[in-house]
């Protein structure tokens, strides 16, 4: 009987060594979804070739497997991503990585699409509730309604750390091209200027963890945009920095019988309440208090009363 009991016993052991065995040598997999707006005005067509290379890259270069689901910016419903993830039986050894590019618009500081209303931040708490070891969740698009302009990063790729970043690495991260009231700045012909940074950052050969891969794209950002007298800064957040919330800028609204003084006065008057250095006036507001305001305008009416007025019809302190 006790021998057949120790027999028992060293098979159940035996048994249970091949499934922890199995478990911690399980193909880690990565599962890229692809959400690009195909329109003409921007360069998020650009943008959805440079991904799909990636992936490419990715798959060629570790030998890995990379799952891609290639959607259109129309269909990229809570829905669909829902089912998405649901079928697609993601495991503690998985990464997931979810990338938008397209118009986007301002949801409690964060971006959501224009088209489907797919909030960011939504989409970072579904992946992170998939258990898998790697979530990763970027918008390239406005966070603030209005068109995206055009900049030519012309950035070269160096060499690469796929395998440190997509199927070592553990946390769950979101990140944003730009923060509330700016634009994202890119061009028809090389797409987003988030998104060539982003991917130089993947292949630069000092990236290697996810934070000092928001760090550059953040830094080069910023300078190639400060060389051009643009602002836009990329924003991302982890378990580690904490899920603030970026600060909007507050919005001041102009009536048709506002005189220039009078306007002036409101900003002086904002900027000190609220102790925030951007002042939103929007493109409708100027249009209704008169047609042929623009940008340049707004610089020569209240350039003496800042220091940097930009072209677009937002007030810099």
């Amino acid at each position: 009987m006790k021998k057949y009991q120790l027999k028992r016993a060293l098979l159940l052991t035996g048994l249970c060594m091949i499934l922890n065995f199995a478990f911690v040598f399980a193909e880690s997999r990565l599962f890229v979804i692809i959400a690009t707006q195909n329109v003409s005005d921007i360069g998020s067509p650009i943008d959805h070739k440079t991904i799909l290379n990636l992936t490419q890259e990715i798959r060629q270069f570790t030998g890995k497997t990379v799952i891609v689901f290639d959607l259109d910016a129309g269909d990229a419903s809570e829905t669909k991503l829902d089912q998405i993830l649901t079928d697609s039986k993601l495991t503690s050894q998985d990464a997931v990585w979810f990338y938008y590019s397209g118009h986007g618009v301002t949801f409690d500081g964060w971006p959501t699409t224009d088209q489907t209303n797919l909030k960011e931040t939504w989409v970072h708490d579904r992946l992170k509730s998939t258990g898998a070891r790697l979530s990763l969740v970027t918008y390239d698009c406005c966070n603030w309604d209005e068109p995206i302009q055009q900049y030519p990063p012309g950035l070269q790729p160096k060499s690469v750390n796929f395998i440190s970043l997509f199927f070592e690495s553990r946390g769950n991260y979101i990140s944003t091209s730009s923060n509330v009231g700016q634009y994202s700045y890119g061009s028809k012909q090389t797409g987003g200027m988030y998104t060539n940074v982003l991917v130089d950052a993947l292949k630069n050969e000092n990236s290697l963890n996810w934070e000092s891969v928001f760090t550059y794209v953040k830094e080069k950002t910023q300078r190639i945009c400060a060389e051009s007298g643009k602002t836009q800064d990329p924003i991302y957040a982890s378990e580690n920095t904490g899920m603030e919330q970026p600060v909007a800028a507050p919005s001041l609204r102009i009536r048709e019988n506002d005189t220039v003084d009078g306007i002036i006065k409101k900003l002086e008057k904002l900027i000190k309440d609220t102790e925030s250095r951007n002042v939103k006036i929007t493109s409708e507001d100027l249009k209704r208090w008169n047609p042929g305001f623009n940008g340049s305008n707004l610089r020569n009416w209240v350039g003496k009363k800042f220091n940097y007025i930009p072209d677009d019809p937002k007030i810099k302190r």
